[in-house]
């Protein structure tokens, strides 16, 4: 059995939407196009990531640029949930404050809060995760073809027919109710 530890709410986006060729907006939000936020480098996270998990530089670099990937999405369409390795990293980054703090500012317009799940939150049955599968789907051609730091514990092959549960930590750039994910099942290795 595996716990996911993530979800996220980003300024709690389920009213004002847009987007265009030029980026989305989420509740008066600015959000940089997807590529603009991904030619952002940070060589000092980079090499924590390294030092912390153990990985070559050019994993290191995928890894950050799969944090920036989810941030740009959780920033622009609102609740979505990252697997563990893409968390893991955003926890990273989040650890050089200042860095976190002028990237959120300068990409989306406003600071992405972390937000630890809640003993009082009331699990959603994997909808959070579900629905961050279906935006993948969506906005990346697929899950298939991201980077290996995108898979979801339980996850198969074939992720339009996830069926996990789990409990999940939530995070919100403003405060909004508890967002919650739940994931279950055994850890597949891609």
């Amino acid at each position: 059995m595996f716990t996911c530890t993530k979800s996220f709410d980003a300024a709690n986006c389920g009213g004002e939407h847009t987007s265009t060729n030029l980026g989305n907006e989420c509740n008066g939000f600015a959000v940089e196009p997807l590529h603009v936020v991904l030619a952002y480098s940070n060589d000092a996270v980079v090499e924590r990531y390294q030092k912390d998990f153990d990985i070559s530089a050019d994993d290191a670099v995928q890894l950050f640029d799969d944090v920036k990937r989810f941030l740009w999405l959780a920033a622009s369409e609102g609740v979505v949930a990252p697997p563990p390795m893409v968390d893991e990293g955003w926890h990273t980054f989040i650890i050089f404050t200042l860095d976190y703090q002028k990237f959120c500012g300068e990409f989306f317009g406003r600071f992405l809060h972390h937000r630890p799940q809640r003993a009082t939150d009331q699990p959603d049955g994997g909808m959070v995760v579900r629905k961050t599968i279906e935006l993948l789907n969506a906005q990346f051609g697929g899950i298939q073809r991201l980077s290996k730091n995108w898979r979801f514990p339980g996850m198969k092959a074939d992720a339009s027919r996830l069926h996990v549960t789990c409990s999940s930590d939530s995070v919100s750039c403003s405060p909004t109710p508890s967002c919650d994910s739940s994931i279950s099942g055994r850890v597949k290795h891609f």
